[in-house]
């Protein structure tokens, strides 16, 4: 893989299987089809975010997959679900329309937790919020009738997903484009037992 020489804007994420990632494209249509003020994520680029690492010199990319892959060894695969519909921060004030996800819900915040560790020591910053996971289906532009948003969300507050595995860790560069941002995979990172 060949890098820009300057920075690269890096994250670690889990992918969605195509199957689950085509529900969670059908519940963005849905609620696309009342005319909110939503950017919302293209199909292909839903992911969970475990750790966004920002801009990245291309000497740091390295420490990025030496600490990732050390991490990884010390959690095992997890099982989850993608379930109901929600906004943060909250309905009353929304910036991002999301889903979150049951299951080994405590595995996802152990390998959060083991990877900012890991990257700290090699010289990362650390997250300061407490890790939430979820999968952003779209941002709020502006202001947004959050009454009309909570109507088009309910028929999705009891949605379940098929049960799947989370087995590998992915590091992503993302360029920002005027269509959206593209991303690259540039190392995948397989969980301890998977």
């Amino acid at each position: 893989m060949e890098y820009n020489p300057g920075k690269n804007r890096l994250f670690l994420a889990f992918d969605l299987p195509d199957d689950v990632a085509g529900a969670v494209g059908d519940i963005q249509q849905k609620i696309r089809e009342h005319d909110l003020n939503v950017k919302w994520v293209a199909r292909q680029n839903l992911h969970l975010t475990v750790k966004f690492l920002g801009d990245v010199s291309a000497g740091g990319v390295a420490q990025v997959k030496k600490a990732a892959a050390a991490a990884v060894q010390a959690v095992p695969a997890l099982t989850v679900r993608v379930r109901c519909a929600g906004a943060f921060p909250d309905m009353r004030r929304p910036r991002a329309v999301w889903v979150g996800l049951s299951g080994d819900t405590a595995g996802l915040i152990r390998c959060h937790d083991v990877l900012d560790d890991r990257l700290e020591q090699a010289g990362f910053e650390k997250d300061n919020r407490r890790f939430n996971a979820h999968i952003t289906m779209g941002r709020i532009k502006g202001r947004v009738d959050t009454g009309r948003l909570a109507d088009a969300m309910r028929p999705f507050l009891d949605f379940q997903s098929r049960e799947f595995a989370m087995d590998r860790l992915i590091l992503y560069k993302s360029d920002l484009q005027p269509s959206g941002p593209v991303y690259t995979v540039l190392e995948r990172f397989h969980l301890g037992n998977a």
